[in-house]
């Protein structure tokens, strides 16, 4: 049975990092991913360099900053399109995307697949049929 939509709890989406600046990091992407940002926006906030805060990162998690920015406003863009009837560039924007381009681009790569059709896949019954 699919579920009815998809909801993002705490218990699993805590970061298990012994790198401290590393995980402050990604917190600050997870509390702030409805605003744009930058990576440097994020350095800035955990008060290391860019080239460090990056190289530290990769090392901790094997993925860059902007790939954890990225996957972090695919999962709150797929919370809105399961489970409200936002057209396609509202969500892009409470997602933290500067438009409904660079969220395609983001879903297709690590969704699998575009945001209507994970909408259809996954939209609870009050938004069935919405406008896109």
């Amino acid at each position: 049975i699919p579920s009815a939509h998809l909801v993002t709890r705490h218990s699993t989406d805590v970061y298990a990092l012994e790198h401290p600046i590393v995980a402050a990091a990604l917190r600050y992407i997870r509390e702030h991913v409805t605003e744009p940002f930058s990576v440097a926006d994020v350095a800035r906030a955990t008060g290391y360099g860019r080239r460090i805060l990056e190289m530290e990162t990769r090392k901790a998690t094997r993925r860059t900053l902007l790939e954890h920015i990225h996957r972090i406003r695919v999962e709150q863009a797929k919370a809105l399109l399961a489970g409200t009837d936002l057209k396609i560039e509202s969500v892009a924007a409470a997602s933290g995307f500067a438009n409904a381009l660079q969220l395609r681009r983001a879903f297709a790569r690590y969704a699998h697949c575009s945001p209507i059709t994970f909408r259809k896949k996954h939209a609870t019954g009050s938004n069935v049929g919405s406008a896109d």
